[in-house]
C-alpha cells in the first residue's frame, strides 16, 4: 500500500489571495467613481487567474501521472476519504 501524496495547496492560495485583493480594489474603484460593478480589467483578471489555476492543476496531475508511472502503478484511486478529521487529538 502507497501513502496519499496530497496535493500542496500553497500556490493556489496564494492565487487566491492575489485575487481577492486585486478584485477588491477593482471593485472599489469602479463603485465609488463609475457606478458599475464589472469592466474589461475586472474580466481579464478573472481570466488570468482561471488560466493560472489550470496550468497549475495541469501540472500537479501531469507530475502525479509521471510518479505513477515511475513506480509501476497501474491503477489510480481519486476520491474522498471519509475518515479524515473524524477524531480529535
Amino acid at each position: 500500500m502507497i501513502k496519499c501524496r496530497p496535493l500542496k495547496a500553497r500556490l493556489l492560495k496564494a492565487m487566491n489571495t492575489f485575487d481577492n485583493k486585486q478584485r477588491f480594489c477593482l471593485q472599489f474603484e469602479l463603485r465609488t467613481n463609475h457606478n458599475k460593478t464589472n469592466s474589461h480589467r475586472l474580466k481579464k483578471l478573472t481570466h488570468k487567474i482561471n488560466c493560472l489555476v489550470k496550468n497549475h492543476l495541469h501540472t500537479a496531475r501531469k507530475r502525479l501521472i509521471y510518479w505513477c508511472f515511475n513506480h509501476q502503478i497501474g491503477i489510480l484511486i481519486i476520491g474522498q476519504n471519509q475518515t479524515w478529521k473524524q477524531e480529535i487529538n
